[in-house]
């Protein structure tokens, strides 16, 4: 078996003397970072792991915060954000390397005036009053700019106040004034949800006799901004099951910014929370008159339950986002047709306002008055009630106000329903993922390769962060597993039709991920990508370079000498080991995409009998220290690997054949290949061996699905990860070897593709092979 370190004689390697995969692989964390965002706050980077006990060592390592138990703050140099980011993203099980990002409240403030509170009529509190007007029990927790305590109508809720703008919690006396920025939004917020009702005094919250929990996200010491760090502290905070008096019921955000992905500090605290059977409510965002279609989050991250404004006569709010995450909609005001929202304000008095961020309390009120009659309401189940019980009835769905106005006194008269599930959302796409499994899909039913690779590629790259693309046809793969290697994990690999335009989708993406300027590689010749492509590459300010032979063998050829040349100019070393393919059929080639991508091997095709001249002389033309040969010798024949051997000059214990009884068992011993070179390389590295870092579950047994793992090369590759192979046409089966191999390993679990490529049976599966529970796991 061809084990590396390589010799120094074949492998190129570092001042330091490091193999070449070891310097590659450092080299290209630091590349992937060279651009650190500048949205962030200056010298503030958020780590996310796959343990606690790596996080645990990244803390101690760094010198960082632990925010919550798999999640990191690092305080560094301004300036330097960058250089620590390559270093902490080379760690195995590191997952996310992000800026600390500020968040805004999403209200508009307005005209002060008092004004009656028409919102409750609107949406039928009074019907739900009949039953309960909630219960001290039942904790709301209003994370936001935080509460003045000594407001006559609030202080009798308060249970708690704490402040987390620093990512540690500092605990206030009850009452203190909590906003210590006096920007006044928490008060109004929680007056929304639990202003103390009959009391004789000003506004009625929706649920007036529950407790709020008071968690202050801004102070002068952060610039009172609102930091992605104190969001992730305050959501582990107020949900874990071991803070007194246990997960609260409802946490309440609204705040947000328009982003494409959820960042994956953020995402994972969100699904420790829901796990914690906390029920997480979020304003959808005030930006729809500035960015129609826009998405906001936290509101439009995965498990959480985002909402739109309407005004005083029930339609949608001008301002209100409308995307498809949008779950219901509240009162927010429309100050154009009718008046604001009235609530608590700063200093004892009252106010006026509008905006998503007064819809979003309404809804956590209306989960509060659940939670207070059955506290036994999972957040699946409170979310099911609103969902269906809102204007639409479950009948249907829009981008503006999702399922519908909500209805408390319908909402309240439906507990005992069993209404079940929520009604499914699309995924929102994560640019790094958590331990639990992820479905990485388009809106489509059907797993379509164009906007299936756009997908993967908002998962995995960050705005700006890529250093190019790559761009294949949609319906024939040879150019796409050659292309996987060019993409190197620092690039999309995306897809296009071989007749027409490109895409919008794509083109929004390419434009997204892409500094201007910067290249977009074409695969194959104009029977491939017709001519009119580098036209619409150059229309997006990008620089088209198209890649092409007069044959699929030559096409790789060429692409194998611009990675040689990419990787020169960027001062990576040549890989000396290339990968031999087959180039007509799929199953056992497109695992080789893992392999090329993370380690930069050259990927070759030939015809499965004679190994192609164009092959011969690129091989014979370099000195190797190995070869790859991926399938069965149906797939690529003893003839060819000992001509393939020749050409290369290495010894025949160097020309590896990667093969298993089946495709299955190919991927299982391609991804088993890639763990142990992984791990080898790590281990010369840090001093320690190391697994991968994710899985990627794909479907190897239909032919249209061949795409799907293609694309996911950039994702596997980026973040130095695995494919596991699914079986069945209708992507329902994992067979007994790769249950195996999947148990031998926790990782980060992806699966590429919609529910016409694996099941959510098989996703389950996965997730439980993963994690060690699944009947594999213990045989």
């Amino acid at each position: 078996m061809l084990v590396l370190p390589l010799t120094a004689a074949s492998a190129a390697a570092d001042d330091g003397g490091a193999p070449w995969a070891v310097r590659n692989s450092e080299h290209r964390q630091a590349l992937l970072h060279r651009s650190w965002p500048d949205d962030g706050v200056p010298g503030s980077i958020l780590v996310t792991t796959t343990t606690p006990a790596v996080a645990g060592d990244v803390a101690a390592d760094e010198g960082g915060l632990l925010l919550s138990d798999r999640v990191v703050l690092l305080r560094v140099e301004p300036g330097s954000e960058a250089q620590v980011a390559g270093r902490v993203a080379a760690v195995s099980g590191v997952l996310g390397v992000e800026p600390d990002r500020a968040r805004e409240p999403a209200a508009l403030p307005d005209d002060p005036d008092y004004a009656d509170q028409w919102s409750h009529q609107l949406v039928n509190v009074e019907a739900a009053w009949n039953t309960t007007t909630g219960d001290d029990a039942v904790e709301v927790a209003i994370l936001d700019t935080g509460i003045d305590g000594d407001h006559a109508d609030l202080l009798a809720n308060l249970s708690e106040q704490v402040d987390l703008s620093s990512g540690r919690p500092v605990t206030r006396d009850v009452p203190s004034d909590n906003d210590a920025c006096d920007v006044g939004h928490g008060t109004f917020v929680a007056g929304v949800v639990g202003a103390v009702g009959d009391n004789g005094r000003g506004v009625a919250g929706v649920a007036w006799d529950v407790s709020l929990v008071d968690v202050a996200l801004t102070s002068p010491s952060a610039r009172c901004g609102i930091l992605d760090s104190a969001i992730v502290a305050a959501i582990a905070y107020v949900s874990d099951p071991d803070r007194t008096g246990g997960p609260v019921d409802v946490i309440n955000l609204s705040l947000g910014a328009v982003t494409g992905a959820c960042p994956v500090a953020l995402q994972t605290e969100l699904d420790a929370a829901r796990d914690a059977g906390t029920l997480v409510v979020a304003a959808a965002g005030n930006d729809q008159l500035r960015i129609e279609g826009a998405a906001s989050i936290p509101a439009s991250c995965n498990g959480v339950l985002s909402v739109a404004a309407v005004g005083e006569t029930g339609r949608v709010a001008p301002y209100s986002n409308a995307n498809q995450w949008v779950d219901v909609a509240a009162p927010g005001g429309d100050t154009t047709v009718g008046d604001g929202i009235v609530s608590t304000a700063a200093g004892g008095g009252y106010g006026e306002e509008e905006g998503t961020s007064f819809a979003s309390p309404y809804v956590a009120g209306v989960a509060a008055l659940l939670r207070s009659v059955d506290a036994t309401l999972t957040p699946d189940e409170l979310e099911s009630i609103l969902e269906r019980t809102a204007s639409h009835r479950g009948a249907f769905r829009d981008d503006e106000v999702g399922w519908g106005l909500i209805d408390a006194g319908l909402a309240l008269a439906a507990v005992d329903d069993g209404l079940g599930a929520p009604q499914a959302d699309p995924d929102f796409p994560v640019s790094t993922r958590s331990l639990d499994v992820v479905r990485l899909k388009s809106s489509s039913s059907v797993t379509d390769a164009v906007p299936q690779a756009v997908a993967v590629s908002e998962h995995t790259f960050q705005d700006d962060q890529a250093i190019h693309a790559v761009v294949a046809r949609s319906d024939d793969y040879a150019d796409a597993l050659a292309g996987s290697s060019l993409g190197f994990g620092v690039g999309p690999l995306l897809f296009a039709r071989s007749t027409g335009s490109l895409s919008n989708t794509t083109a929004t993406e390419l434009q997204r991920v892409l500094p201007s300027g910067s290249t977009v590689y074409l695969l194959g010749g104009t029977a491939a990508l017709p001519a009119t492509m580098e036209g619409d590459i150059r229309a997006l300010g990008l620089r088209p370079l198209r890649l092409a032979g007069t044959t699929r063998e030559l096409t790789a050829v060429a692409i194998a000498t611009e990675l040689e040349r990419f990787l020169g100019d960027l001062d990576f070393a040549r890989p000396p080991v290339a990968i031999v393919a087959t180039a007509r059929n799929w199953p056992d080639a497109v695992s080789a995409g893992a392999l090329g991508a993370w380690f930069g091997m050259p990927i070759l095709v030939t015809s499965p009998t004679t190994l192609h001249s164009s092959v011969r002389d690129y091989l014979s033309a370099r000195e190797w220290a190995g070869i790859y040969v991926v399938g069965g010798t149906a797939a690529v024949s003893e003839d060819v690997r000992r001509a393939a051997r020749d050409a290369a000059g290495v010894t025949s214990s160097s020309a590896v054949r990667l093969a298993g009884a089946d495709r299955s068992g190919t991927t299982v011993a391609v991804s088993a290949e890639f763990e142990r070179l992984y791990s080898a390389q790590f281990e010369a590295a840090f001093g320690q061996p190391a697994v991968p870092n994710v899985v990627a579950a794909v479907n190897l047994r239909r032919a249209d699905g061949f795409a799907h793992v293609l694309s996911a090369s950039a994702l596997v590759g980026a973040l130095a990860g695995v494919f596991a192979p699914v079986e069945g046409t209708a992507g329902d089966q994992i067979a007994s070897e790769a249950q195996a191999y999947v148990c031998r390993f926790p990782a980060a679990g992806i699966v590429a593709g919609g529910l016409d490529v694996v099941t959510n049976e098989t996703l389950e599966l996965f997730d439980d092979l993963l994690k060690g529970e699944a009947p594999a796991c213990r045989s």
